[in-house]
């Protein structure tokens, strides 16, 4: 596994990704950054990377948010078809 982490193939897509990110403006937080969401630290499950655009006030009552994936799940692919 740790060769497959150093392998210049996983550090080029790393970089490709990170170039990706900032050419399209979007924001990442840490879990660990201090900006990082209060209210959404003390969920149980909450992300340790938060990835987002725009501007967003974290200290507003309510939050529309959508949450997705990058890979479909077979699931979801059956449910396309039929």
């Amino acid at each position: 596994m740790i060769n497959s982490i150093l392998s210049t193939d996983a550090l080029t897509r790393a970089e490709q990704e990170l170039k990706w990110i900032e050419q399209e403006g979007i924001n990442h937080l840490f879990y660990a950054d201090i900006n990082y969401p209060m209210r959404l630290k003390r969920c149980e499950d909450a992300p340790l990377n938060l990835f987002y655009k725009g501007n967003i006030d974290w200290g507003k009552d309510k939050f529309i948010s959508i949450v997705g994936t990058r890979k479909q799940l077979l699931l979801e692919n059956r449910l396309q078809i039929n």
